[in-house]
């Protein structure tokens, strides 16, 4: 569901589309639904699809990917996903706020209304394998949130928080988490961490070294890592 970027979909009223959402909430086979440069401003079309996220129990992915994105929206999301189906295997949350779209830039939640979305999941999401929270303004908040839910998702193997607004601390609050639950956890993406100084790199470098430590791909692309970083992980 969208538009692409060059295109001039928006502003638009949500009733106009009302009878289109209407027959998706009778579907039940669907397994994958995208939001893409969409306004959801207020949260109103997850209001309209209650039904759908709350008795489709073949969904799963969901992704809801540069949009026009408010604390309503956020709102509206977070019961959504505490009413969706328990099957779910992936869910995005990034660049809202953020799109190319002028109409939809601008935008934005912040670290405290992503930490109630992150919530929302730790309801019954045991089977989630990725999370994408990439360009989310997450900060300590946000990770504290995540550290809660990451004993609550045995099976997740894959975390997206590229460009964020993690620090030092929130990445120790990250890795300690992942320390004592013994995570699966297979892939974890920091790019554009500019936050994160040699404290945070000392501390992924023990997650590495952990012998009991899944972790195989850690992503720092754009981070200033510099000599005594680069040191730190040469030796993990």
């Amino acid at each position: 569901l969208g538009c692409e970027a060059e295109e001039e979909c928006f502003p638009y009223d949500v009733s106009d589309i009302k009878p289109f959402f209407r027959g998706v909430n009778c579907n039940r086979s669907i397994e994958k639904i995208y939001f893409h440069e969409m306004d959801l401003s207020n949260g109103d079309i997850f209001h309209i699809l209650h039904s759908f996220f709350k008795k489709n129990g073949n969904l799963s992915d969901l992704a809801v990917l540069y949009g026009s994105f408010d604390e309503g929206c956020a709102r509206q999301l977070s019961l959504t996903l505490r009413v969706c189906s328990k099957h779910l295997k992936s869910i995005t949350v990034s660049g809202n706020g953020m799109g190319e779209n002028s109409a939809l830039s601008g935008e934005g939640i912040g670290d405290e209304q992503l930490g109630e979305i992150i919530e929302a999941l730790s309801t019954h999401y045991s089977l989630l394998k990725s999370i994408d929270l990439s360009h989310s303004y997450i900060g300590r908040s946000g990770c504290t949130a995540l550290a809660n839910l990451l004993p609550k998702t045995p099976e997740l193997r894959a975390l997206n928080l590229e460009d964020n607004d993690i620090d030092d601390e929130g990445v120790d609050i990250l890795v300690n988490s992942l320390f004592i639950i013994n995570s699966r956890l297979s892939e974890l993406n920091l790019s554009c961490s500019r936050n994160i100084t040699i404290r945070a790199y000392q501390s992924l470098a023990a997650m590495l070294k952990d012998p009991n430590s899944n972790l195989e791909k850690l992503i720092l692309t754009d981070n200033e890592i510099g000599v005594e970083g680069a040191l730190i992980f040469a030796n993990a």
